[in-house]
């Protein structure tokens, strides 16, 4: 992609109109400085990985890699950040049950620091309706508890979260076999075990 710049209004752009902006090329000391940058970071390294990813198995296999990061907090879904003074979130860090376990060992991230606590309940959903007193909905690992909040809203619906899920699940996966496709199952709370036992996990 070549580089280029915002002419300026004294320089064919109307201050007042973005439309009569004109994408001029760069002057060549801009140019010249994107190549000499260019070439220093082919020079000093390997990999450049934007965002972490898989950052760290590059740099375990021996190349010399790069992480560019936009936020000026580090550590993607194991971050814990307070967004509103005096509490803390965890802005994504549900996505962890989606890092597969043997991450955890190979990359020894518990040696580095990381530390996973589990919540229960995992899930408060206040809700302020019109003419209604207010209620909430609150999710957890005790299935009957569960089970009873969402009661509250869908008797129906209470019933399938306990006894439909898994009939659902092996219904989909017939039909998906039925039609030639290849099913790929991982107990999940089975796998988590191992890696997570040294975090006190208890899912």
């Amino acid at each position: 992609m070549a580089a280029g710049h915002w002419a300026g209004p004294g320089r064919g752009c109307a201050s007042r109109w973005l439309r009569s902006c004109r994408l001029s090329p760069a002057p060549p000391a801009a140019r010249r400085a994107h190549a000499g940058a260019a070439e220093r970071l082919q020079r000093e390294y390997d990999a450049v990985v934007i965002g972490a990813g898989n950052a760290a198995y590059l740099q375990r296999a021996g190349l010399r890699t790069a992480v560019l990061e936009k936020r000026h907090v580090l550590g993607g879904a194991a971050v814990t950040e307070e967004i509103v003074p005096g509490f803390k979130f965890s802005r994504a860090s549900y996505l962890l049950s989606l890092l597969r376990p043997q991450i955890y060992t190979e990359l020894e991230l518990q040696r580095h620091g990381l530390r996973v606590l589990p919540r229960d309940p995992y899930s408060f959903t206040p809700l302020l309706e019109d003419r209604s007193p207010p209620r909430s909905l609150l999710l957890g690992n005790n299935m009957a508890q569960t089970q009873q909040q969402i009661a509250q809203f869908s008797q129906k619906d209470a019933q399938v979260l306990v006894g439909g899920m898994g009939a659902l699940s092996q219904a989909i996966a017939r039909a998906a076999a039925a039609r030639g496709a290849h099913i790929f199952a991982e107990k999940v709370r089975g796998a988590w075990g191992p890696a997570c036992r040294p975090w006190g996990c208890s899912w």
